[in-house]
């Protein structure tokens, strides 16, 4: 009996790694905070903890998308600044070949 039982310890243990290592860390947010608060505090009341860290979650949250905010509008600002370099050189490079077309056009017509 107690093989049997053992057997199944280690089975469940199994289960609880496999479930470890495929569950993603943004399926419950607000459990890592919990454990934080868990740690630090020594709180015997789970239901406590449990709000704390929700508390926290949010705002975790809420600061981790204004740094994806603020990511996504420095590169938007960067490929803006990188197009308007592109185009100035463009522009310059084509008001060149117009002179010099219309200089030889010029050329080739009048003479």
């Amino acid at each position: 009996m107690e093989q049997h039982s053992l057997l199944f310890d280690i089975a469940q243990e199994a289960v609880k790694k496999r479930r470890h290592t495929t569950r993603s860390p943004n399926l419950d947010p607000f459990l890592v905070p919990c454990y934080r608060l868990y740690k630090r505090r020594g709180v015997r009341n789970l239901t406590y903890v449990m709000l704390q860290g929700k508390l926290l979650s949010g705002v975790e949250i809420k600061e981790r998308i204004k740094k994806n905010q603020g990511r996504k509008k420095a590169k938007k600002d960067e490929q803006k600044s990188n197009k308007r370099c592109r185009e100035r050189v463009t522009s310059r490079a084509w008001q060149r070949r117009q002179k010099v077309l219309s200089y030889l056009f010029c050329y080739s017509v009048f003479s």
